[in-house]
């Protein structure tokens, strides 16, 4: 944290003789001379003082508030006779208080404890009107008790003001000097941490220079340990500038990201708009294992028990942002199925779905991976130095899983000459029903001989079934590259990947060899 100045020696006399204007504020802060203000900070209400024509200068929100206690301190006050109050104010809930007049000759003895003026609003002991003129008439008489819980007409006085306590509850002791500090002078040195702490202080006071110069800092200085931290921050202030440079940050170290501690820290605001992303580079797996432990965060910061049903109401709708039908099944059903979070009927529709016996707009989470997800180009063949002459005819192949599997795009050989090729790429079922379609290009150079075709949403494929890939490539120059030593058999990870002749095949690629020497693949 930036270096606080420590507090001067007052001298007697002539300490404003050689101070500018600002150099004479700070030093009547930092000595806290003249302060007609005093502030309870943090958890351990350490005191502070400063100075109501400074703060409401600087502050809209504090020009509101002493305004308000200027008004009401102007009025006359209906005080009950046996009332006595205190004066410790929440600043976010000001209330006006009222203390008698010290008038030992009108007090009642038998109820005179004295209450601080820093305790919260109690009752005490009460007073007469001196002024009253039935006083001077006899009274019947009456027990200490009965005077007090006699009902009266409230009688119109104009009371002593003792000095209010302002609580500031939502910072800590340091920082709020610091928010002093650069209301008096203009100045404030920005770490990242500082940045983050005064930055809250600037918006609920709507101070927009310190907001400004806290923004800057953040953004300067976000990187892939404190991104999240930072988009809490620019939730809270509303900055897109660096809720865009977040976000790009955290999407692409989604890993780290989302098991980091400040992530558990975040609003659920904040949760839902990082999870719902397609561009999150993590698995499902572990992003619904970051929001449950978000979600166990957030029932201690609620006082609930940790249990399967807070931990889902605590979530709400962010919940429906884990795509469980584009988890690993193996996953699923070890980790997920066993557990109560999903309920039966959420259950059997992700079940349908897998299966194909259901839609996906029956579901309400969404199935599709995110994009960012790696994947892996498994290898079928090996390059050929011999170039193959394309007709513009397609190239297809067969193949099956043994296990579910996202299919994110196939390789592809490029031509041997600088060019631009038209791309147009069909992924078939088993019924040779057209399930995705890729048209584009790709710019080749000499010297690389393998580019990737991305599919725009990828398909998950289910085991035992054939798909075709049917791939057309044109170009000015017809001479590409090819593949040899096709094997019909792979293995990426777990499962088994079974290539086969198609018959749609018309440009040479086959088992052996040829186009697609590769499948996109992830888990």
């Amino acid at each position: 944290m930036a270096a606080t100045k420590e507090v001067s020696e007052v001298p007697e006399t002539d300490w404003q003789s050689n101070k500018t204007l600002q150099q004479s504020l700070e030093f009547m802060l930092l000595n806290q001379i003249g302060c007609d203000v005093q502030f309870e900070v943090g958890d351990q209400k350490e005191k502070i003082k400063a100075h109501k024509v400074v703060l409401a200068s600087r502050s809209p929100v504090f020009f509101a508030l002493f305004k308000q206690e200027e008004e009401n301190n102007k009025q006359p006050q209906a005080v009950q006779k046996t009332e006595r109050t205190g004066s410790v104010v929440s600043v976010k809930n000001i209330i006006e208080t009222k203390v008698p007049r010290s008038d030992s000759q009108a007090s009642i003895k038998s109820n005179m404890s004295n209450k601080s003026t820093s305790m919260s609003i109690g009752r005490g002991g009460g007073w007469i009107d001196m002024n009253d003129s039935s006083m001077f008439t006899k009274q019947p008489v009456s027990s200490p008790r009965d005077t007090i819980k006699t009902t009266e007409q409230p009688v119109l006085e104009t009371v002593e003001k003792q000095e209010k306590i302002y609580e500031i509850a939502d910072t800590d002791f340091n920082t709020f000097k610091l928010f002093l500090s650069y209301l008096y002078t203009d100045h404030v040195e920005l770490e990242y941490s500082t940045a983050t702490k005064l930055a809250p202080l600037a918006v609920t006071y709507k101070v927009n220079g310190l907001l400004t110069q806290t923004i800057k800092c953040l953004f300067d200085q976000v990187n892939a340990d404190n991104a999240c931290s930072a988009f809490e921050v620019a939730h809270l202030t509303k900055s897109a500038d660096l809720k865009m440079k977040c976000m790009y940050i955290i999407t692409n170290t989604a890993r780290e990201a989302i098991r980091s501690r400040d992530f558990m820290k975040l609003c659920p605001d904040c949760v839902s708009r990082i999870t719902e992303s397609t561009d999150l580079n993590a698995s499902e797996d572990e992003i619904y294992e970051a929001l449950i432990e978000w979600g166990e965060h957030e029932c201690m910061r609620n006082k609930k028990e940790i249990n399967p049903t807070n931990i889902r109401n605590v979530m709400g709708n962010i919940f429906y942002n884990i795509r469980f039908p584009a988890m690993n099944d193996a996953y699923y059903k070890r980790e997920v199925e066993p557990k109560p979070f999903l309920t039966t009927e959420e259950k059997e529709l992700i079940a349908k779905f897998k299966s194909g016996s259901a839609k996906k707009d029956m579901l309400p989470f969404k199935v599709h991976p995110r994009v960012n997800v790696a994947f892996h180009a498994v290898m079928r063949c090996q390059l050929d130095q011999k170039l193959q002459e394309h007709t513009g005819k397609p190239d297809a192949l067969c193949f099956d899983v043994s296990e579910q599997v996202w299919l994110h795009g196939i390789a592809v050989f490029g031509a041997y000459f600088e060019q631009t090729n038209h791309v147009h790429l069909e992924v078939r079922d088993e019924s040779h029903n057209v399930i995705s379609i890729y048209q584009g290009q790709i710019d080749t150079v000499p010297n690389d001989e393998v580019y990737e075709v991305v599919l725009h949403a990828p398909i998950l494929l289910q085991p035992d079934q054939i798909y075709t890939l049917l791939l057309t490539l044109v170009g000015p120059n017809k001479h590409f590259y090819k593949g040899i030593g096709g094997k019909n058999l792979v293995e990426f990870k777990d499962m088994k990947i079974c290539f086969y002749d198609s018959n749609f095949s018309k440009n040479g690629t086959s088992i052996e060899g040829g186009q697609i020497p590769a499948l996109l693949l992830s888990t």
